[in-house]
């Protein structure tokens, strides 16, 4: 017999990763990074590859040690992150389910105060690599330019540079007082909205990690009102509906903290089956993704009437988050987009 999947677990398959992931992000960002060593040794790497024609067969003994001496030293380096990091993290741990999660859940405003944390960390990390882009490429002023690899550092290798020339006699970095207008403008602009940055990110992989541990503490908890327990009910429900045995309390609770144990104690049968609403829940906790469904959805998945998912709690409750999502959605299509907007806030 085949074993189902695994149910999608807000705290372990989202939460808990992600905030770890943003934190080593942050961890990473102040760490110094040799630009120019880096291009180095990529284009001495390119070329031992243009040499044999990106054929592996073509590559001399000394071709081929050389290459594997570069890859062994770009894989010692510790690469600054980049916007698209943060990104891809959001795509990977499905920020976009976990947002509905929380607005079937918890309520539209929290998931949206959610939303707009993870979103702000992303957009100023964006924000200040486009403006390091603009800078490098003198594109100033201009909406769009041309995507340049370590924007950031380039820039502060460039600066210290600068202030090497500047100030030939400092054995140490000048106070921002003693520096020419261009050189403190650039630490205002750059250097300070990096540190910026990177505590905005790490305060999004801490924030994450009390929303994990806030949203595990109430499943834990399953109060009687509380409609994690009416989604743990209605997901054991509708998995003993098949072989049609009882849940219980103690089931409920021992299946919440064991987490799909194997040994837990087997449930006593019962005829009892469980109703339209239990079952809905059920599937969304087993799959989110469910929330999206339209009626007809439901009731093919159910195998009942329209009629019968339409009067159901929770597909009010469904109902009532589209509308409120619909309205925002609605607002912000109001709203003008500004020249600004692509650049910094």
């Amino acid at each position: 017999m085949a074993q189902s999947r695994k149910p999608w677990h807000i705290c372990d398959d989202c939460l808990a990763p992600l905030s770890h992931d943003l934190l080593s992000i942050a961890s990473r960002m102040p760490i110094a990074f040799d630009v120019a060593k880096a291009d180095r040794m990529d284009a001495e790497y390119r070329q031992i590859q243009r040499q044999s024609a990106y054929c592996d067969d073509r590559l001399t003994v000394a071709q081929r040690k050389r290459r594997d001496e570069l890859l062994e030293q770009v894989r010692a380096q510790t690469e600054p992150p980049r916007a698209f990091d943060v990104d891809s993290l959001y795509w990977q741990y499905r920020i976009d389910l976990a947002i509905d999660w929380l607005k079937f859940n918890v309520s539209v405003e929290y998931a949206e105060d959610f939303q707009r944390t993870l979103h702000d960390a992303k957009k100023r990390f964006s924000a200040l690599e486009f403006r390091a882009c603009q800078i490098i490429n003198g594109d100033e002023g201009k909406e769009q330019t041309i995507v340049v690899r370590y924007p950031i550092h380039r820039l502060i290798d460039r600066y210290d540079e600068l202030l090497r020339e500047s100030f030939p006699d400092h054995e140490y970095r000048p106070d921002r007082e003693e520096l020419p207008d261009d050189l403190r403008a650039f630490e205002v602009e750059i250097l300070d909205e990096y540190t910026e940055t990177e505590k905005q990110i790490r305060e999004a992989g801490n924030y994450l990690r009390r929303v994990s541990a806030l949203v595990r503490a109430k499943m834990k908890k399953a109060d009687v009102g509380d409609i994690q327990r009416q989604i743990a009910e209605g997901f054991q429900a509708a998995q003993a509906e098949l072989a049609g045995r009882e849940i219980t309390d103690a089931t409920i609770e021992a299946g919440n903290a064991a987490q799909g144990d194997d040994e837990a104690e087997p449930i006593k049968p019962t005829g009892k089956p469980a109703t339209v609403n239990e079952r809905m829940a059920g599937t969304i906790m087993e799959n989110p993704e469910a929330m999206g469904w339209n009626s007809a959805q439901w009731a093919k998945h159910l195998k009942c009437g329209k009629s019968s998912v339409v009067e159901t709690a929770t597909w009010k409750k469904l109902e009532s988050a589209r509308l409120q999502a619909k309205a925002e959605r609605m607002k912000d299509r109001r709203r003008k987009p500004k020249a600004s907007d692509s650049r910094r806030d």
